[in-house]
């Protein structure tokens, strides 16, 4: 699952995060990194409303989780087939332990720590109503989210978290890259 965000700047009125796209079901990777790439280029084409509309730019970034094959083919079709520039794929840095050194990793790796900040940063917006969610299969997905009996959050069973982690995932970058 994909989605979009809005972020408001902080002198608008309404939410601070609104959810204004998503792309859902079972679809290729390069199928769906061009729906991505397209969408990201629709809601690239907006920028302050006191500037010229041929030089109003405020690209749209993707942020693709790569923990998994599918993720990996949407980053590579998207880098290297559709050419989008780097600066409009999110790059996570990852501390390399052979060279000891930090380095660009193209993606959002996933891990305990890292799902944690992406949920906690959702949390935090959904108690304090500042983000708008109008579309009804993201809500069904964030109300069968739940805390297992570990502790850990995640979609009761028989239901997904698709829609939940493709929010997320826009709303810390929308946040942190805005």
């Amino acid at each position: 699952a994909a989605a979009v965000v809005r972020v408001r700047r902080r002198d608008e009125a309404g939410p601070r995060v609104e959810l204004v796209a998503t792309i859902h079901g079972q679809l290729a990777s390069d199928v769906l990194a061009k729906q991505i790439a397209l969408v990201s280029e629709w809601y690239s084409c907006g920028g302050p409303k006191d500037k010229p509309v041929p030089t109003r730019r405020d690209e749209a970034k993707i942020i693709i989780e790569n923990n998994h094959a599918s993720g990996q083919r949407m980053l590579q079709y998207l880098k290297d087939i559709l050419k989008l520039r780097a600066g409009r794929l999110y790059w996570q840095r990852e501390y390399n332990t052979r060279t000891k050194n930090f380095e660009p990793r193209i993606g959002w790796r996933t891990d305990e720590k890292s799902r944690e900040i992406l949920l906690d940063t959702l949390g935090e917006l959904i108690r304090h109503a500042a983000i708008a969610v109008p579309d009804p299969d993201t809500v069904r997905e964030l109300g069968q989210f739940v805390f297992n009996d570990n502790g850990k959050p995640e979609a009761i069973d028989g239901a997904h978290d698709d829609r939940v982690f493709g929010l997320a995932l826009a709303t810390w970058l929308g946040l942190h890259e805005h």
